[in-house]
């Protein structure tokens, strides 16, 4: 098949996917359908064949629930995170926070399996005065959802990073905000 475009280069459908096509829809159906796969892909955070894998299984098995969409959560967190900061410049106002929900997004975006994040950046990044951002941070944890330690090797320093039991929980509602439900 020739090259379709930028964002399908690495898609290559087999001869029955193709004959199919050729078959059964005119060249607008297969430019939309083509179309729509990319938008999806862009959607779900996955590449555009992992999209078109998902649609065929979607169609094939006419369960929408039973399907495990391939995606990049933290991918996602990371544009959700970015979004979420730029609301209160659009909007022109500063009553638009949520500093618990996005801390959480942060450690989730910036968790390597290390020690976590020093708890004066994760103060900086939420966006609030720092004695909210404390109180915010003790009661993540009195929740279960942060652990709050001694840096390794500097005792001045305190560090914070997600629970074991807050990271799939965080996952499951950043699935939920792709899927749209």
């Amino acid at each position: 098949m020739p090259h379709v475009g930028a964002g399908f280069s690495s898609w290559r459908p087999d001869e029955t996917g193709v004959a199919l096509l050729m078959n059964h829809l005119s060249p607008d159906e297969v430019s939309h359908l083509l179309s729509s796969v990319s938008g999806l892909s862009a959607r779900m955070g996955c590449s555009f064949s992992d999209a078109l894998r998902h649609l065929i299984a979607l169609a094939e098995s006419g369960d929408p629930q039973s399907l495990a969409v391939p995606r990049d959560r933290r991918d996602f967190a990371r544009r959700l995170l970015r979004v979420r900061q730029q609301r209160n410049v659009v909007l022109g106002a500063d009553s638009f926070r949520d500093p618990a929900w996005d801390m959480l997004l942060d450690l989730y975006v910036q968790d390597t399996g290390q020690a976590g994040m020093m708890i004066s950046a994760l103060c900086i990044a939420s966006g609030v005065p720092q004695t909210t951002a404390l109180r915010y941070i003790y009661r993540l944890a009195q929740l279960g959802l942060v652990l709050i330690t001694d840096h390794p090797t500097d005792q001045r320093r305190t560090m914070v990073s997600l629970s074991d039991d807050a990271r799939p929980r965080i996952e499951r509602l950043l699935d939920m905000m792709q899927s749209g439900g």
